[in-house]
Order: structure tokens, then C-alpha cells, then sequence
């Protein structure tokens, strides 16, 4: 299994783009995401098949959210936050 940061320390707005092509190139069709540090706000991750597509969220993580999930993998994957964090920040890993 390889991690992948999608986000370390966020507090607003959208992460940069993630390339999952090493992944799925192997074979891998789903990944677990872990996050931490999620407050009040939303925290969506979101998924393209390429760069011109728009972005299509594919799971919504709150604060009472379990924060380990299974997620489809796409070529390109970012974190979307709605909301402030008012907190250390959002982290967020791959594992694929």
C-alpha cells in the first residue's frame, strides 16, 4: 500500500489536484481515506476522470463523521472544505 497527502494543515478552500494514476495503474480500484481534524465544517472529497472534467464529490466527511472510509479511486482527487477551520487544520491521506 502507498499514501497519498491530499491535505496537511488546511483551513479553507480546495486542495491541489492528487494524481492517483500510479494506483490505479496497478490494479487498484478503491483506496481508504483518513482524515483528522475536522471541525464544524464539511470536508468533501472530490474526484475527475481528467483535467477538463468538473469536479464531482464523492464523499462528505463532518465532524461526526468516521473518519476511515472506502473510496473510489479517479484519476484526480482533491479535498474541497466548506466552511472555516477554526482548528490546527485538516489532514488527509490515501492509502491505495
Amino acid at each position: 500500500m502507498i499514501t497519498i497527502v491530499m491535505a496537511s494543515g488546511m483551513y479553507q478552500g480546495a486542495s491541489d489536484a492528487v494524481s492517483m494514476a500510479f494506483p490505479l495503474s496497478q490494479g487498484r480500484r478503491e483506496g481508504i481515506i483518513q482524515a483528522d481534524g475536522i471541525d464544524s465544517e464539511q470536508v468533501q472529497i472530490q474526484g475527475r476522470l481528467e483535467g477538463s472534467m468538473n469536479w464531482v464529490t464523492i464523499l462528505t466527511l463532518t465532524g461526526a463523521s468516521v473518519l476511515i472510509q472506502s473510496v473510489l479511486l479517479l484519476p484526480e482527487m482533491r479535498l474541497n472544505m466548506v466552511g472555516l477551520n477554526y482548528g490546527n487544520g485538516v489532514n488527509a491521506r490515501i492509502g491505495a
